[in-house]
């Protein structure tokens, strides 16, 4: 991906469209996002490329392995569940300033636990749904 790349060196600006992490990051904002890791944690906020929507910004809730690839669920602060996961490579970068609201560059502890509570709460949905007898 060539914004991946590009994003290595320095942050690129992109335009958001959609309101999923309202009222932080609002539509038609411009998000920096940049420095793509190799690992992202529970909270942070990163664009992503998603198979026929193109780029998203979406707070990373966890993380599993799949055939020896990382994937990582989002899910937008203003969405009720989690999207399909992604491959790490399909993450462009962090938000890194620009347009949106500075916890979403510093991310305060209580929005990682925020986070980390909505893949449990995921995980437990699911695990409900995969119990004999469960619809």
């Amino acid at each position: 991906m060539a914004l991946r790349s590009i994003a290595m060196e320095k942050p690129v600006r992109v335009r958001v469209n959609g309101d999923c992490m309202a009222p932080l990051v609002c539509h038609g904002a411009e998000v920096d996002v940049g420095y793509p890791r190799r690992w992202y944690w529970p909270g942070d906020v990163v664009v992503l490329l998603s198979p026929g929507r193109g780029l998203l910004i979406h707070r990373i809730i966890g993380a599993y392995r799949r055939r020896g690839d990382w994937m990582f669920l989002t899910q937008g602060d203003a969405a009720e569940r989690p999207d399909m996961a992604v491959d790490a490579k399909m993450i462009l970068g962090r938000a890194c300033g620009g347009g949106c609201a500075q916890i979403l560059v510093a991310i305060p502890g209580r929005h990682r636990v925020w986070a980390f509570s909505r893949l449990i709460r995921f995980a437990l949905t699911r695990a409900r749904h995969a119990l004999p007898g469960r619809p």
